[in-house]
């Protein structure tokens, strides 16, 4: 679940405010955002900044692929990028040394999202675990599939998506983003209720609010949001 928290009354702890609380074997996990984190983009002040989260009591932090990789933001990189392995074991050495687990964010298709197609998704996701796993990733919180799509295309993705999870062994999750496959809630419930379906999210329900306008307390939303809550929780 994503969350804003006040925690510290200063301009630094601010650009740390944004978290993701991970509920994991009756206890959660504080997992720190890197989004507008400038510390974060030098690979010489990984270390230093991952050993500094880690003593505010962070489990972990979240960050695209593309960052420790050294490709570009919003680089059109299409269905894979490369990484560079210099970077890739300073991340990996920086890891070790913290304590901190690394949630990686995977990008199927790029961003901008580079293809429509259900396969092209696939093999995207496929590859960019692979790089996540070669970060030192201990999560993968996939941004994943078209909003476009109908709801068989994307209940193939789902589908597929959990084979790659298993497969590749690297423990993923969905998120309720703006743009992909679990964009809207109507087409979210459907997958959650098919009972063929089996896949974790990420619920960032802002998109949701952001996407239709409203927080879901109309009169009319009482006839579906709690259950999609219920569903979701």
């Amino acid at each position: 679940i994503a969350a804003a928290v006040n925690m510290k009354a200063s301009v630094k702890a601010l650009a740390a405010a944004a978290v993701l609380l991970r509920p994991t074997y009756g206890a959660t996990q504080l997992i720190r955002t890197t989004w507008g984190v400038p510390e974060f983009d030098d690979p010489d002040d990984w270390e230093q900044w991952m050993v500094e989260q880690k003593a505010d009591g962070y489990s972990g932090f979240e960050a695209p692929t593309w960052v420790p990789c050294g490709v570009s933001t919003f680089s059109n990189f299409g269905l894979d990028h490369s990484c560079n392995e210099t970077r890739a074991q300073m991340f990996r050495q920086a890891l070790s040394t913290s304590g901190l687990e690394f949630f990686a964010q995977v990008h199927t298709a790029g961003y901008p999202i580079s293809s429509g197609s259900v396969e092209d998704h696939v093999t995207s996701l496929r590859s960019l675990i692979r790089t996540a796993k070669l970060l030192g990733a201990s999560f993968a919180n996939i941004h994943g599939g078209c909003d476009f799509w109908d709801l068989d295309q994307k209940a193939k993705f789902m589908a597929a998506s959990a084979e790659v999870e298993a497969e590749e062994g690297l423990e993923c999750a969905h998120e309720t983003h703006r743009m992909r496959a679990l964009a809207f809630p109507r087409d979210t419930h459907v997958l959650l209720s098919d009972k063929s379906l089996s896949f974790k999210l990420t619920a960032d329900l802002s998109h949701w609010v952001v996407a239709l306008e409203r927080v879901f307390d109309f009169p009319a939303d009482k006839a579906w949001w709690p259950q999609l809550l219920d569903l979701v929780a």
